[in-house]
């Protein structure tokens, strides 16, 4: 179901915590494309139910469904290997918040190993191509998942804070494990950096534990 047609379009909204990988998403791009009907995620959220509330849970929910036409559609590779999907599918996202009454969105992608090839310019394409629709609209783009033990985080610092006079707006750490008292020693050398290069820093923290906060 698109966003706008369960919110009241007509309020102005700031949306600060959109995710830019959401399956979901992706599969209604996809299938427009194809001209074939989208997966039914009902079936995905009833299955969601029968977990308890917890990291198990959110877990789950990131899971890819055991369905051949979306093993096939949700490669979600494509989306680095090709400039114009990228684009398209980033300004599927915006146009459906920009729809929903955002004038601003701010974006969490999933990065490994470094940021992909020209991220920002293209961010920016996509960005330029909803705001025509929707005069007024301004994005951002934020880093997510950044966390000292986890393969390839620095390599995408170091791309962000390269990426910082390219219009990166910041980044956010999500710490390992999610739900125990963990070391922010190292996590905060790289705030650090990050801040001294104009980034903003946001951090999950407080979800399943208090312990962090």
């Amino acid at each position: 179901q698109e966003l706008s047609d369960v919110v009241d379009a007509s309020i102005p909204k700031v949306d600060l915590h959109m995710h830019a990988e959401t399956r979901a998403r992706m599969d209604r791009l996809v299938s427009r494309r194809d001209g074939v009907a989208a997966h039914d995620w009902a079936e995905e959220l009833r299955r969601l139910e029968d977990v308890p509330p917890g990291a198990e849970r959110l877990i789950q929910a990131f899971a890819v469904p055991s369905d051949d036409k979306l093993s096939d559609t949700l490669a979600l590779d494509a989306l680095n290997d090709h400039d114009d999907i990228f684009v398209e599918w980033l300004a599927y996202a915006l146009r459906e918040a920009a729809a929903g009454g955002a004038i601003l969105a701010e974006v969490r992608f999933e990065a490994k190993g470094g940021l992909r090839p020209e991220f920002m310019s293209l961010f920016h394409a996509a960005e330029k191509q909803v705001n025509q629709e929707y005069p007024g609209f301004c994005a951002e783009a934020l880093v997510t998942g950044l966390w000292p033990d986890r393969p390839g985080a620095l390599e995408v610092v170091e791309d962000s804070l390269g990426a910082s006079d390219e219009g990166l707006a910041g980044i956010d750490f999500i710490h390992r494990p999610y739900d125990e008292e963990v070391d922010w020693t190292d996590a905060y050398v790289w705030a650090s950096r990050a801040a001294d290069s104009g980034l903003g820093i946001t951090a999950h923290v407080g979800e399943f534990s208090t312990v962090n906060i």
